[in-house]
Order: C-alpha cells, then structure tokens, then sequence
C-alpha cells in the first residue's frame, strides 16, 4: 500500500472514531426525529419528615425536574412511576404532608398534568396508618389511584403509555404489594383479564416489594441475614408468574434501600432468554443499605453508595435505561438496553 493510501486510510478510521453510533460527531446530537416515544423516571422509598433523607430526597426530585424539562423540549411524554415507601415512617397525616410538599408539588410543577403522569403503588410504611388512608388521601385526585379508599382491595391498575398512541405504547401495570397477591384474589384475577386483553408487545409493571434481591429485604427471613443466601419473596411469586407467562419484559421494585439490575429470569430465579429483567430502585433518600456477602446470581449492577433515580427510555420494541445521581443529570452511573419479549 502507498505512503498517500495509508494516509487517507488512517484519516479514515480517525474520522469513524470521532462519530457516534449514528453518524453524528460525538458530542452532538443525532439530527432528525427522535425516535423515542416516551419517557419514565422511577424510584421509591422517599423521606421522612426529620433528618437526612429529606434532602436527599429533594436533591432526586430536583435532577428529575430536570429530565422532564429535558424530554419535554423534545415533545415526548413522561410519566413518574413513585416505587412505594413514600412517606415514612408509618404513612401518617405529617409524613405524607412532608412528602406531598417536597416531592408532589415539586414535580407537579414541571408536569402538564400531574393526575395522569404521577403513578404511585403503595409500600409497606404507607400503609401503616388507618390501612394506607393519607396514601390515598395525597392521591385523591390521581386519576390511577383515584377511585382508591383505605382497606379497599385497591391501589393497582393499567395504563397505556404514552395514553391514546395508537401502535407502539407501552403497557405500564401498577401493583399492590400491600394485600392480597395470591392466585384466586381479586387482584390476581383482575391482572390475569387485563395481560390477556393486551395488545401491546412491551409490558412494564411496577410494585414495591421485590420477589428477588441481593439486598437486606433479600435475605431478611433467615435469623441471620447477613450471611444467608438470597430468599424468594414469595408474596408475589403468583403475580410474577402470570406476568412471565404474559412475556412480559420488566419488573421495577423498591423495598431495598439500594439500585440493583437483575438479570432476564423466570420465576424460579434462573437467567433465561425471554426472562423479566428487574431493577430494585429503592433509592429516592432513605438511608442506603449495603450488599450482603451472599449475593444472586442474577445480579448484573448493585449500587448502594448513590441517591438517584432510573430513567427509562420507551421505543415500540426496546428501551434503553440509565441510573441517573440525584443532584445532577450528567452521566449514568449505571446503563444498558434491551429489547422487549417477543409476544
């Protein structure tokens, strides 16, 4: 090959170097449309009232305003899926107060209609007063949680998102981990009607507690935890199931007080093509907790040093999601991409 050849060779490889995954100069925006058709933020296990997690927890809402104010200048909507554990400690009048003041109002604000975009499901410390009565007191204008009253086998149900597209949208499920989950409930029931109605190819659902975990709740049924292997949580193992059987693709959890991004799997808890990929993002401010020394196998990231929130890019077959530090919205601390199950 010749002197000028390699030349224009070396040129060649340096300018493909400098370009990102579609042709455009890194640094820079793609030009063209964006192929996104939508935007979710999740987290949970917010704040109390007193002490540190206040701040923390003001600190995510504030990078999340961010993110939406972001997606918004691109035309696609957002929804806020809020993972439980809200208003600690117990879900009393003062705690979901506190919480309505820092995080409702605060992103409420960046939202065009807070009723549809806010998704919340209950955790264990909402519910701890009056059967989760301020849960659905804070919410009673939510147009998901709505319709939902204290004791009520409430507190769950479907969206498709983004709301009225035709083609493309997302199945998005909320559920109630705080009653009755077994096969033959109510709530059993209603979600095994609504996975056969769905059209969609891309099913998210949402609940509080995880049915696997390397973290504390992960291992909390063994008298010594923190040498015990991981547990199934088996209050939920029905619903997983009909959602595995559904070829559903994700599972987003709080309960844990850290992120962890669990490998596709099936019910038993093995890695599997077709499996739900899971991520635990039980970081919205309550203090974090640290991985055991028995870990899952299925484990693919765990962060428990980070406050932040996940940030889910919606396709019509695929997503992209990054874990995002509260107090900035500059790079992921954790990232990846997948395609949705084949329905």
């Amino acid at each position: 090959m010749s002197r000028s050849a390699r030349s224009l060779l070396l040129i060649g490889y340096t300018w493909a170097g400098l370009m990102g995954p579609t042709g455009s100069a890194l640094g820079q925006e793609p030009q063209g449309p964006d192929p996104r058709i939508g935007v979710l933020l999740a987290v949970g296990d917010f704040m109390s009232c007193d002490g540190a997690s206040r701040l923390h927890a003001r600190d995510n809402v504030t990078t999340m305003v961010r993110e939406i104010s972001a997606a918004r200048e691109k035309g696609l909507p957002v929804a806020i899926l809020m993972l439980g554990d809200l208003a600690y400690d117990h879900g009393s009048k003062r705690d979901f107060e506190c919480f309505e003041e820092e995080v409702v109002v605060e992103l409420s604000k960046a939202l065009p209609d807070p009723r549809t975009a806010l998704m919340p499901v209950p955790g264990n410390h909402d519910m701890e007063t009056n059967f989760g009565k301020w849960f659905y007191v804070a919410f009673r204008d939510n147009r998901w949680v709505g319709d939902g009253r204290p004791g009520d086998d409430k507190g769950y149900y479907s969206a498709a998102f983004p709301d009225g597209m035709a083609g493309g949208a997302w199945r998005l499920l909320g559920i109630n981990s705080q009653i009755d989950t077994n096969a033959g409930s109510r709530q059993y029931r209603w979600l095994k009607r609504t996975l056969d109605g769905i059209t969609e190819r891309c099913i998210l659902a949402f609940w509080h507690m995880p049915v696997f975990s390397s973290g504390y709740h992960g291992h909390d049924e063994s008298e010594d935890y923190q040498r015990a292997k991981p547990v199934k949580q088996g209050k939920l193992s029905p619903i997983f199931d009909l959602l595995y059987a559904a070829r559903s693709s994700l599972i987003l959890n709080g309960h844990d007080h850290n992120f962890e991004h669990l490998a596709p799997h099936n019910s038993a808890g093995k890695a599997v093509d077709g499996g739900l990929r899971a991520f635990i993002v039980g970081t919205g401010g309550m203090q974090l907790r640290r991985e055991y020394k028995e870990k899952l196998d299925l484990k693919v990231d765990f962060d428990a040093k980070n406050y932040g929130f996940l940030k889910i890019d919606l396709y019509p077959d695929r997503y992209d999601w990054h874990f995002l530090k509260a107090g900035t919205s500059s790079n992921p601390l954790h990232a990846g991409s997948g395609t949705c199950n084949t329905r």
